[in-house]
């Protein structure tokens, strides 16, 4: 019976045992190892009560030596009195083995609790956690898509040339999500637009620093250089960042050939312009080309190949391909009314070719869709004018050219004294007008 007993006993030690050590190496939910805890101290229990069954059959045995010994007493009282000091020593000892293992037992329910504990803190104190990294994913979640509704609000700002309401927008989505290169970009592009090129090239910078890879912050930067290079005179400080436009916009090209800007204009163009700049004209009239098939559609790579040709000496050719210009001009002020480039290449277009009936009406036009913050939209149609007539010397169409370039310019000087005083249609008394100076030729 006594090693039946004992052996109960190491059975309950390797539950217990077995179980801790299983918690330990798979590190259970919270409620399996609350429900192992319980099997564990079910089957104690059973144990326990069995070890009892038998210290109940040991001492139900004494009783009975007792009464034997009694009737017996003249046939071996003194071995009867033996065999129950010896009993009595076993139920001592089963005795204290009970009471260590219910201490072994207790203690070691007293750390599986313990354990359990910590462990459901630190789940409790896990879920927490997640539940805030979860949270603030959320919150970067929905801040992105804002941001990107801004993107597109801005964008709209910006084609209906409110260039103040654009960088309103971008700088609300650059608060939302202060990452994001396109943002950074957008930005740059506009201050570009209005001749702010110092924080234009700082924003295109931020661009590439997000993404050194995002090929429209790469030639938006090299336009800024350009930019920059032609409001300083001829020297080395010119060139180097003519240099540095070049660099910037070809490595941009170089890995999307078919790229346009925020204006749905080829990125070709820009690049022409600056060998236009350098008087570097065959690289310039490839530039326009390669413009002109990713954008056939648009006046603006035709209407500049049109000058090249004049500077080749190639009028006839300038003169044709004005015509072509004209007509895609047309189309594109009526499928954008405020598209003042469109009107500027109609304008020029149409004087180039000597069809000036409705030069006036142009002219008011323009004055109406050029919004006040274009930093270059009146001086690129002023030197576009003045280009055009000196190409066409001897070609009745020069003074045309000439006059109006002259007024353009008057009227872009008095705006920026008085924005909004000022009218195109507004002629000084010692304007020329077209009529009086062809009284005069003849």
């Amino acid at each position: 019976m006594r090693r039946h007993y004992k052996l109960a006993i190491m059975v309950v030690l390797m539950l217990l045992v077995g179980a801790t050590a299983a918690y330990a190496q798979d590190t259970p939910d919270p409620d399996t190892i609350l429900q192992e805890a319980r099997d564990a101290v079910e089957r104690a229990e059973a144990l326990n009560d069995f070890a009892f069954n038998l210290l109940g059959i040991f001492e139900a045995v004494s009783v009975a030596i007792t009464i034997v010994g009694a009737a017996l007493g003249a046939f071996g009282f003194a071995r009867i009195i033996s065999a129950q000091d010896s009993l009595d020593e076993a139920r001592g000892e089963v005795r204290e083995e009970m009471a260590e293992i219910r201490e072994t037992l207790n203690t070691e329910l007293t750390q599986l609790q313990q354990e359990f504990e910590r462990r459901s803190e630190a789940l409790t104190a896990l879920s927490m956690q997640t539940e805030k990294i979860i949270e603030e994913q959320r919150k970067v979640i929905a801040d992105a898509t804002l941001a990107t509704v801004l993107l597109s609000f801005g964008e709209r700002q910006f084609k209906a040339s409110d260039y103040a309401g654009a960088i309103d927008a971008y700088n609300r989505a650059l608060q939302l999500d202060s990452r994001n290169p396109v943002i950074f970009y957008r930005l740059g592009y506009v201050y570009t637009t209005r001749g702010d090129l110092d924080l234009a090239e700082e924003h295109l910078k931020q661009s590439l620093e997000m993404d050194d890879q995002f090929t429209p912050a790469k030639v938006a930067l090299g336009l800024v250089y350009r930019r920059k290079g032609e409001k300083m005179d001829e020297g080395i400080e010119r060139e180097q960042l003519f240099n540095e436009a070049e660099r910037w916009m070809i490595q941009g090209l170089q890995t999307s050939r078919k790229l346009i800007d925020e204006e749905g204009e080829s990125w070709w163009g820009a690049l022409g312009g600056l060998y236009r700049r350098r008087n570097q004209l065959d690289q310039a009239i490839y530039a326009y080309e390669q413009a002109t098939e990713v954008t056939p559609n648009s006046s603006y790579p035709f209407g500049n190949l049109a000058r090249l040709y004049g500077q080749e000496n190639k009028i006839e050719k300038m003169l044709d391909m004005y015509r072509r210009v004209a007509r895609l001009a047309a189309g594109e002020v009526q499928a954008q009314v405020g598209n003042y480039w469109g009107y500027f290449d109609l304008f020029t277009a149409k004087l180039a070719v000597g069809d000036n009936e409705d030069a006036e009406n142009l002219l008011l036009t323009v004055e109406e869709t050029v919004p006040p913050d274009a930093a270059y939209a009146f001086e690129t149609l002023v030197g576009t004018l003045r280009s055009v007539a000196d190409l066409l010397d001897g070609y009745p169409q020069q003074k045309d050219l000439r006059h109006y370039a002259d007024r353009v310019e008057a009227y872009m000087q008095q705006r920026e004294v008085e924005p909004a005083a000022v009218k195109l249609d507004s002629r000084p008394e010692d304007t020329v007008t077209v009529e009086a100076l062809e009284s005069d030729d003849q």
